[in-house]
């Protein structure tokens, strides 16, 4: 039976924050966080640990238990409001995520606990995942994504299946995952799931079946990714220089004359996922025209006092900018980072730099001066993306701009906690997502999940006996490269 633990508020700010050391390092075992001093200070590392603690917290908050196992709802002080069966299970707002995000709380701070929790999530959503096919799609066209749907599910099986070697779990993986492979619709030009292209659509589920081919030892995965690459190549026009764009839940025609170049929802994306493609098949066409997606992202790259940002939509939004995963900056730097890693050509690497420095400049501005979307702080499009992107970027670069960036933005985060009886909580306002209200939400992109995530990555950095868990589309290196 569901009761809600939350208590009247009894601390102010001030307390919190000179018990956040104290807490932190009795609350867990920190062996395998041995932070190099030049790194970042201890109290540092320890306010950043304890808000990922705190957001650990909330989320529990919210636990709802079965005898299929928990899942946790999306806003604790609104137990009313539920998710559909796609929602409540996927990663963008649901338990995928959350226990996700749990598993890495058990792997860095030795608390079984978390693990129990990851665990017992994990159940639930072996036990329940056919419901999202019944289910109506969170859009048109991510049933089988990575973030609203099926992929994101298989993702976050496996991996609990890998910390915890629990058998059941990795046969729900292999159900879920042989479903996809399935499910592909075939025709002359390869295999597709729906139509969009994207990493909101197909171009995840194409990213998830490369991982699960090595993560899952099933070789007959990487070759129906390597079909839905060939028909990302096959949408691809060849005769006019209109290159791999895509919006939403529909294709962009020839005649629509709309670009977007972003990660999520566009090109930025797309091209990705034929660079990682050609990273595990070396077929020459994938590089090819991941190289003509990041050539046209080049060409609208727009300068800034520092570095360059990519505008949002072209050509209707040519002078809107986002920093974000999703939609900005910190996500298109993917693309050219994965175009390095397989090419070797440094002037692909260079471009990532300069994404960065766009970043960077952008974040030195006051925050009253910055667009709605840059104050959030989820993985989406806020400040949680800003920092696993500027955690890749210092592992690879060792600049301690990245880092010193990292930690300015981690301080922020932590003020901006609210407290609710004697657990901590984050507000965010989308104002481009459909919502009956603001919201405190548990989940990784939208969520407390998704920014406590940002915070451990952010306290454990530089660590030696610690590593995150491998996205399939986060092309940086699990430890610093150097």
């Amino acid at each position: 039976m569901y009761r809600l633990h939350l208590l009247q508020q009894d601390r102010s700010r001030r307390s919190f924050l000179k018990g956040a050391v104290a807490s932190a390092v009795a609350g867990c075992s920190l062996s395998a966080l041995a932070v190099p001093a030049k790194m970042s200070s201890a109290d540092t590392r320890n306010d950043l640990l304890h808000g990922a603690m705190e957001a650990a917290r909330w989320i529990r908050a919210g636990e709802m238990r079965t005898s299929q196992g928990k899942y946790w709802l999306p806003e604790p002080i609104h137990p009313s409001r539920e998710l559909s069966a796609a929602q409540s299970r996927n990663i963008r707002r649901g338990s995928a995520g959350i226990l996700l995000f749990l598993l890495e709380m058990y792997t860095a701070t030795g608390d079984a606990t978390y693990l129990e929790d990851a665990v017992s999530g994990a159940r639930f959503l072996s036990a329940t995942w056919p419901q999202m096919l019944r289910a109506p799609e969170v859009t048109p066209g991510t049933r089988h994504s990575f973030y609203d749907g099926l992929s994101g599910v298989g993702f976050a099986l496996t991996e609990t299946w890998r910390i915890s070697q629990e058998t059941s779990i990795k046969h729900a993986a292999e159900a879920i995952t042989a479903y996809l492979s399935e499910s592909a619709v075939r025709d002359s030009d390869g295999v597709s799931w729906s139509e969009t292209s994207s990493i909101a659509g197909d171009s995840s589920v194409i990213l998830y079946l490369l991982y699960a081919a090595q993560t899952l030892d099933d070789s007959g995965y990487r070759h129906v990714a390597a079909q839905g690459a060939d028909r990302l190549v096959a949408l691809q026009d060849s005769g006019n220089g209109v290159h791999l764009s895509e919006l939403p839940s529909r294709r962009i025609q020839q005649t629509d004359g709309t670009y977007v170049p972003n990660f999520e929802y566009g090109a930025a994306g797309i091209a990705y996922t034929l660079a990682r493609a050609y990273e595990d098949t070396e077929q020459a066409d994938y590089l090819q025209a991941a190289r003509e997606g990041a050539l046209r992202i080049e060409r609208v790259a727009c300068r800034q006092k520092e570095g360059v940002l990519i505008p949002y939509c072209l050509p209707a939004q040519s002078t809107t900018f986002q920093i974000g995963f999703s939609q900005g900056a910190a996500g298109t730097a993917r693309l050219f980072y994965q175009l390095h890693k397989v090419t070797a050509d440094n002037a692909f690497f260079q471009m990532s730099e300069k994404l960065a420095d766009g970043i960077l400049s952008a974040l030195q501005r006051p925050l009253t001066t910055m667009a709605p979307e840059e104050n959030v702080l989820c993985q989406h499009s806020g400040k949680a993306g800003v920092i696993e992107f500027l955690l890749g970027m210092g592992k690879v670069t060792r600049d301690t701009r990245y880092k010193e960036a990292v930690d300015r933005i981690g301080r922020q985060t932590i003020q901006m906690m609210d407290f609710y009886g004697h657990r901590s909580r984050w507000y965010d306002s989308y104002s481009h997502v459909p919502a009956p209200f603001d919201t405190w939400e548990t989940g990784y992109s939208f969520g407390a999940a998704g920014t406590g995530s940002a915070l451990l990555h952010a306290a454990v950095a530089g660590s030696s006996g610690w590593q995150p868990i491998s996205w399939p589309d986060n092309p940086f290196p699990l430890s610093s490269k150097l």
